[in-house]
């Protein structure tokens, strides 16, 4: 395993769009995957309030020396800009004055010992920004003293035109550097970086920026805590169900199974009971229930959670937040209970923009949702009548057609009703169903580290 450094000229972590967010994540990820990275920032930097959200297991390295900056510009023209204590600022005072060569000197003589002891050295933005030159210049020279380093710079900023009759120093903005690999946001810039730098195109990498649903959404810790161990950002479809499960029949949780395991001979299918009150015998007995008849129907083990499973603090229930918390993750609300008058589950999933899996047989739920869920015949039982299912032309076969339609409506696959001729591909809601499953799938930390930011390290 490399030792890695992540270099940047951060004096403080604001929220908000741009570098910061990149970077925590890049921190976070390797410390994940049991890196210990320095994290070089500004010196000051450790006594900001914002050391405190520094990931636990980096370590801060504040040897980046404080100096006013300057804005260097196309190299064709000066810009007028000034500093002072509280960052950089436009404006038409006269520029500071520098001594770019001092300052270059200072750098080097800050750093290179310390980046010698790491592997890889990230860097962001400093090659580009017109603000850091002298970084720049000053991280060439370490290259040249130490060649063993990799160097892995990423471009924030996009690629712009090759500017022509550049002098020295503002060639350094658009020029290669030994040992070092360029990283692009996405592969439709790539070619345009590499003109930009004069680099060859094999030299771009491509590393997507992290969505993280638990900053976006201000995550519970015990939200964090399922996510983590049950990897519930993979499955194509994700099912949450929150309730007691003191009456498994009534609740049609047995039908309910049979739908997942019909769904898991299409797709990778996942349910997650956020169960309450299931600390007593009785209940405990009621969840190995479930879990037999899920297994009967071939949904692997691991597709099957229960919240209460996590440990005894767990089995009376979670907060509220984290009912929502995992609602805004899932995609599929599957619901085939019997004999409810009314249901705030079904209302919170369908905000949280869940495809509603509704039990047609039991008519408050067709009041409720109308035409804007999908229905099941799950039967019903209410006012001294008990209303039962036929299914045709077998049970096993209406849950596998209907397992076929429910993934062509979250457009995991075509599918075209033999009876109506419908395709369900194109129901309307299908672009955004998929885009969020998309993101939660693709751009998250696990998916990034293992298909591009490891192998980007860990290569030669």
């Amino acid at each position: 395993m490399k030792k890695v450094a992540v270099l940047t000229t951060f004096m403080d972590l604001p929220s908000g769009y741009g570098l910061v967010p990149v970077v925590l994540s890049q921190l976070k990820m390797l410390v994940n995957n049991g890196y210990t990275p320095g994290f070089f920032v500004v010196k000051g930097f450790e006594k900001h309030v914002d050391a405190k959200r520094v990931p636990k297991g980096v370590e801060l390295k504040p040897h980046v020396p404080f100096m006013h900056l300057f804005d260097y510009g196309s190299g064709t023209k000066k810009q007028k800009h000034h500093v002072d204590g509280k960052g950089m600022h436009g404006g038409r005072g006269k520029p500071p004055k520098t001594n770019f060569d001092k300052q270059v000197s200072l750098i080097v003589s800050k750093l290179d010992s310390e980046l010698a002891k790491y592997d890889v050295v990230i860097t962001h933005d400093l090659v580009f920004q017109t603000w850091f030159v002298p970084h720049n210049a000053a991280i060439r020279q370490i290259a040249k003293n130490h060649p063993e380093i990799k160097w892995i710079h990423w471009l924030h900023s996009g690629p712009s035109a090759r500017p022509k009759g550049l002098k020295y120093p503002h060639t350094l903005r658009h020029s290669d550097m030994p040992g070092s690999v360029w990283v692009s946001p996405n592969d439709t810039m790539k070619p345009k970086f590499a003109e930009m730098y004069d680099v060859a195109l094999k030299k771009i990498k491509t590393v997507y920026h992290v969505f993280d649903p638990v900053r976006f959404f201000d995550m519970d810790k015990q939200s964090v805590e399922l996510i983590e161990k049950h990897d519930l950002y993979t499955p194509d479809v994700l099912c949450v169900w929150a309730t007691r499960i003191d009456h498994p029949e009534g609740k049609g949780m047995f039908k309910a199974m049979r739908l997942l395991g019909a769904l898991n001979k299409r797709c990778d299918a996942k349910m997650l009971f956020l169960n309450s009150w299931s600390n007593s015998p009785r209940m405990k007995a009621n969840l190995q229930r479930i879990r037999a008849e899920t297994m009967k129907h071939g949904v692997p083990e691991e597709n099957l959670v229960f919240s209460s499973e996590m440990g005894e603090s767990w089995e009376r229930g979670v907060p509220w937040k984290v009912v929502r918390d995992m609602m805004w993750i899932a995609n599929m609300f599957i619901f085939p209970t019997q004999t409810e008058t009314f249901s705030f589950a079904m209302l919170e999933a369908a905000v949280t923009k869940n495809l509603l899996v509704l039990n047609e047989d039991l008519g408050v739920m067709t009041e409720l949702a109308g035409d804007r869920a999908e229905y099941i015949k799950a039967g019903a039982e209410w006012g001294g009548t008990k209303w039962t299912t036929e299914y045709q032309p077998d049970e096993k076969t209406y849950w596998a057609e209907k397992a076929e339609q429910l993934v062509a409506r979250l457009g995991l696959i075509g599918y075209t009703c033999e009876h109506c001729g419908e395709s369900l591909g194109n129901f309307g809601a299908v672009k955004p169903l998929m885009m969020s499953r998309h993101v939660l799938k693709t751009y998250n930390m696990k998916w990034i580290w293992k298909n591009q930011l490891e192998p980007l390290i860990e290569s030669d």
